[in-house]
């Protein structure tokens, strides 16, 4: 599944509407077989930090130290649906984990 929808990007979007997100989200997930592999892309706008409770859904490869309210969101959603986040399961030098640079290179996102 992929959805560029997501109202998660706009950190403006009201929770009613994240909520309406992740249930539609929920309802297509359990619409799939259980024995088929669940692939779920897209841009949650989630920052996943260092936290050790969520270490067993995201693996050690996190740059960041906190996780924002939209990661929390993301990484409940993957336990309640037995899913892993992956793209920080594996490990990576730290250059490596930065997802945005500015123009003049002087700002970074994790």
């Amino acid at each position: 599944m992929y959805s560029d929808k997501c109202p998660c990007t706009n950190n403006e979007k009201t929770e009613k509407i994240k909520e309406e997100f992740y249930n539609l989200l929920e309802e297509n997930i359990n619409q799939i077989a259980r024995s088929d592999i669940k692939i779920i892309l897209g841009y949650f706008n989630a920052k996943v930090g260092k936290e050790g409770k969520h270490k067993p859904t995201i693996g050690d490869g996190r740059l960041r130290n906190e996780t924002n309210i939209n990661g929390i969101k993301m990484i409940q959603f993957a336990i309640s649906n037995g899913l892993n986040v992956r793209s920080t399961t594996f490990p990576h030098k730290d250059i490596h984990k930065e997802t945005w640079y500015s123009v003049d290179g002087r700002q970074r996102t994790k």
